[in-house]
C-alpha cells in the first residue's frame, strides 16, 4: 500500500494534459525501470514496459494498460486587458471550474500559474448566482495588465492548461487531488510490475501507460497495433 501512495503522489503532481504527457511519462518510466525487463517510449509517447514470460515456447502476449494523460483546457483568445478565454480539452465538468487554479503550458515548455476568474458576490445578479457558466464564457487571470504581458509570458492561443496539480491524503486511507482519472490506474500498473517481478508470468506481458486517451484514445490503439496482444486488459 505504501508504494501505491508514492506512485499516486508522483504521478498526480505532474502537469501532463492530453498530447503533452512528457512529464508524467518520465516519472512513470523512472519507477517502471526498477522492475520491468525493458522500458521504452514509442513515437506517440506511450510508456511501454515489457516483462518476459517464463514459458519460452509460448507466443502469447498480454497487454495491461491505463492512460497517463489528463483532461484540461486550451487558450482560445487573449483579450487586450490580458485575460485568457478558454475552451475544453476533454470532458470538463463546468460546474466546478470557477475559482480553480490552473497551470498554463507556455511555448517554452514552462508553466505559468493562473486562476479561473469569478465575479464578486456583490457584483453578481440574483439570476447569475445559480447559473453554471459555459466553459467558453470563463477566462483565466494570470495577473497580466494587458495582452502584451500574456504574450511575454510565453502564452499563445492554443496553449494547453491543466488544473494546478494537487495530491492530498484524507481519512480512511483515501486520497483526493487532480488527475485521479487515470493516474490511479497508472499507479496500479506500477504496483502490478512490482508484483509480477516477484512471481513471473507464463507469457510475455506488456504494461502500458497510454497517451491521448482524453482526446481520442489514439495512444492505446497504436500501442495495441504495435504489440499485437492476444489479451488486453
Amino acid at each position: 500500500m505504501e508504494s501505491l501512495k508514492i506512485f499516486l503522489k508522483d504521478l498526480m503532481t505532474q502537469e501532463s494534459i492530453s498530447g503533452y504527457e512528457g512529464k508524467v511519462v518520465k516519472v512513470f518510466c523512472g519507477h517502471a525501470k526498477k522492475t520491468a525487463d525493458e522500458v521504452y517510449v514509442d513515437r506517440i509517447g506511450n510508456a511501454i514496459c515489457k516483462v518476459k514470460g517464463t514459458q519460452k515456447e509460448s507466443k502469447k502476449k498480454v497487454m495491461i494498460f491505463a492512460h497517463l494523460d489528463s483532461l484540461g483546457l486550451i487558450a482560445s483568445r487573449i483579450t487586450e486587458q490580458g485575460f485568457i478565454h478558454v475552451d475544453r480539452l476533454g470532458g470538463i465538468p463546468e460546474k466546478v471550474l470557477p475559482g480553480l487554479r490552473v497551470s498554463i503550458r507556455t511555448i517554452d515548455d514552462k508553466y505559468v500559474p493562473g486562476i479561473i476568474a469569478v465575479k464578486s458576490h456583490h457584483a453578481t445578479s440574483a439570476e447569475e448566482k445559480y447559473k453554471v457558466d459555459k466553459v467558453t464564457d470563463l477566462y483565466i487571470d494570470i495577473g497580466a495588465s494587458c495582452k502584451e504581458d500574456v504574450l511575454n509570458a510565453g502564452i499563445r492561443v492554443g496553449c494547453p492548461m491543466v488544473y494546478e496539480p494537487r495530491y492530498q491524503e484524507l481519512m480512511g486511507n483515501r486520497i483526493s487531488g487532480t488527475a485521479v482519472d487515470d493516474r490511479a490506474g497508472c499507479a496500479c500498473l506500477l504496483r502490478i510490475l512490482e508484483l509480477i517481478d516477484k512471481q513471473r508470468p507464463d507469457v510475455e506481458t506488456y504494461v502500458v501507460g497510454t497517451t491521448f486517451e482524453e482526446f481520442n484514445l489514439r495512444g492505446a490503439m497504436l500501442a495495441a497495433r504495435e504489440i499485437k496482444p492476444d489479451f488486453a486488459i
